[in-house]
């Protein structure tokens, strides 16, 4: 004869259809039979099933897995059309990064002229400010 199957006190309260509270009351009572067994977490309290909640256990295992399954196959398609939607933004992204390259070209050339342009003012503007300041004060009637 096989030993009753061994449940943590949340799948007891699951197949026994009853809080995990209520379990642990029993398991104090004495009407579950329960042992508390050390892991590298901490304890646990696992419960042996009477027999006839064994077979409760193997149906709702059962129900259990085909619901397992289906979420699985779920996870599946949402991740295939995530994957989908992702790659098509990416390419949407390469389009426009490409698009505002190309805009941005030109702009850089004529920024590139412009501060050009900017430090010969900015030198002729300094020599002319030099001129001015070589003059006397009281010369300034002067042609």
């Amino acid at each position: 004869m096989s030993s009753p199957p061994r449940l943590t006190v949340s799948q007891a309260a699951a197949a026994l259809g009853v809080s995990e509270k209520t379990i642990r009351r029993r398991c104090v009572a004495g009407t579950l039979n329960c042992e508390k067994i050390a892991t590298a977490t901490g304890p646990v309290w696992m419960v042996s099933l009477p027999a006839h909640a064994a077979a409760t256990v193997a149906v709702a295992s059962a129900d259990t897995m085909a619901h397992l399954q289906t979420l699985e196959n779920d996870v599946a398609q949402i991740k295939g059309y995530l994957a989908g939607q992702l790659s098509q933004q990416v390419a949407t992204r390469d389009d426009v990064a490409q698009i505002v390259a190309e805009q941005l070209s030109p702009l850089v050339s004529e920024l590139t002229r412009l501060t050009s342009d900017n430090e010969k003012l900015r030198s002729q503007l300094t020599a002319a400010t030099a001129a001015a300041t070589t003059a006397k004060w009281w010369e300034f009637w002067k042609p």
